[in-house]
């Protein structure tokens, strides 16, 4: 189970992209989170 920080959630949620969220630092990839991020 991936663990996402708040500020990345906060971040993706104000449409920014999975690079400027820093979802590629992830241990363990978001692929959901990545894919929202995505639109």
């Amino acid at each position: 189970m991936p663990v996402v920080y708040y500020s990345t959630l906060i971040s993706v949620a104000y449409g920014h992209n999975a690079k400027d969220s820093a979802l590629d630092g992830q241990v363990i990839r978001a692929k959901q989170l990545e894919e929202i991020a995505a639109k």
